[in-house]
């Protein structure tokens, strides 16, 4: 039994980086997985986050509840991607040698372009106006914080959280069109990737598995977009996602 329903999986080839990666060699893949499951596998097998997968066959794939039968991935087919993985952006924001040289009490995150100092004798969570949003409590509808981990984020987007004014909010991010979209109850916020020129995240004190994440869409603290209650596991995939440059496919 299990032979057969091996013989009506499909096997397929991922082009990546100049490497060609055969998927599940042994049991093959459903027909009916969808394409944002098939994006975990990829990632098992590449490192590249499901956000920063750009698949191409007969175009590039965008309908993630399309399965893979109705993407006309066959026995054989040859998908090719264009990607980052995670350790690969991280390496490329890392800071350089002008920016470790910096004043005592003061830390920096460095993008390929812009460098950004910051206070960390007080926590931000510890600070008005921030203090005042984390006060209104942890929101019902936030996922659950796993410490520990780094996941890629949810096809999905992430929801429940709050912004600048206390306004809950859902997290979309549209990476073939490099944008993120901010969405309340009342409207849709769409900034460009181009446009965010940092991402910094730190611990809210006394719940140290959400995040305070910050968008930095200018040098100032005035242009800031900040963002409460971030589970843990992704705040790292929220910066890899915006400030990474998939790298150009070579045939």
């Amino acid at each position: 039994m299990a032979e057969q329903m091996d013989a009506n999986k499909v096997n397929f080839i991922i082009s990546f980086n100049k490497k060609q990666h055969e998927i599940i060699t042994r049991t093959g893949v459903d027909p009916n997985e969808k394409l944002k499951d098939l994006r975990q596998t990829i990632y098992k097998l590449t490192e590249v986050a499901p956000p920063l997968q750009k698949l191409m066959f007969k175009g590039i794939l965008k309908d993630e509840d399309k399965t893979v039968q109705e993407l006309g991935i066959k026995e054989g087919t040859k998908i090719m991607m264009i990607g980052s993985t995670i350790s690969d952006v991280m390496n490329a924001s890392a800071p350089t040698e002008a920016t470790t040289q910096v004043k005592e009490g003061e830390s920096f995150y460095t993008t390929s372009a812009h460098t950004y100092p910051e206070d960390n004798s007080e926590s931000l969570s510890e600070k008005m106006p921030h203090k005042k949003i984390i006060a209104k409590g942890k929101p019902d509808e936030i996922e659950p914080a796993l410490k520990g981990r780094n996941d890629p984020l949810p096809p999905a987007g992430l929801k429940g959280m709050l912004n600048n004014t206390g306004v809950k909010i859902r997290l979309t991010f549209k990476v073939f069109t490099q944008e993120l979209w901010i969405s309340s109850a009342s409207n849709t916020q769409k900034i460009n990737f181009s446009q965010i020129r940092g991402v910094t995240f730190e611990p809210i004190k006394g719940n140290e598995d959400y995040h305070i994440v910050a968008l930095h869409l200018g040098s100032s603290d005035s242009s800031k977009y900040y963002i409460y209650w971030v589970p843990c596991q992704y705040t790292k995939a929220i910066r890899s996602t915006i400030m990474s440059r998939p790298c150009e496919f070579v045939r």
